[in-house]
């Protein structure tokens, strides 16, 4: 786990006298600022703090990666950001993510982003995703690694990043239009 972090266990043994132990995690913030980064957008909604946080040691560096605790907020920021990719959980008390993935795929402004579920939940099957055709895969999160998650991500935003522009109406009904950069 903290090799993952992006940190080392280290010890220190003496015979006779004893063993000491540290582990060293770098202390640092979400790559989350307003400024452009030219780096794919990936949204993660996930309730788990925790997940959250491996998943930002994992590709926060590599991606633009945005956080939502719970479905009603990722189904807003999905709507504002556009992100060429959802990271999505199933197993969320305010609003599952079945639930999730049914509103993405109706909302026209959503329903063309990618999601790749992460779940520890085994309540979808292969069969389920044919009937939400914007998810990619489903990763088991006990078999989550840095590198199967990069290779995924790196596989979905290979293609050039284009200008888009969204005209979605906001959730007041009114029109906003934005650019943004999109792989």
């Amino acid at each position: 786990l903290a090799e993952l972090l992006g940190g080392r266990i280290e010890v220190k043994s003496q015979p006779g006298v004893g063993s000491t132990f540290s582990i060293t995690v770098p202390i640092r913030g979400p790559a989350n600022d307003d400024s452009p980064t030219g780096r794919s957008l990936v949204l993660f909604i996930d309730d788990d703090e925790n997940m959250r946080y491996i998943v930002r040691r994992m590709i926060g560096r590599t991606y633009d990666l945005h956080e939502a605790p719970d479905g009603p907020t990722g189904l807003a920021m999905a709507r504002e950001l556009s992100p060429h990719t959802i990271l999505l959980d199933l197993s969320m008390p305010t609003m599952p993510g079945e639930e999730v993935l049914t509103k993405l795929q109706t909302d026209r402004c959503t329903a063309a982003i990618p999601v790749v579920i992460l779940t520890s939940s085994q309540s979808i099957s292969e069969r389920d995703i044919r009937s939400h055709p914007n998810v990619r895969t489903i990763i088991d999160k006990q078999n989550l690694t840095s590198e199967r998650l990069q290779a995924l991500l790196d596989d979905m935003t290979e293609r050039p990043k284009r200008k888009t522009i969204s005209a979605c109406p906001g959730e007041d009904g009114s029109d906003h239009t934005a650019s943004s950069m999109r792989g």
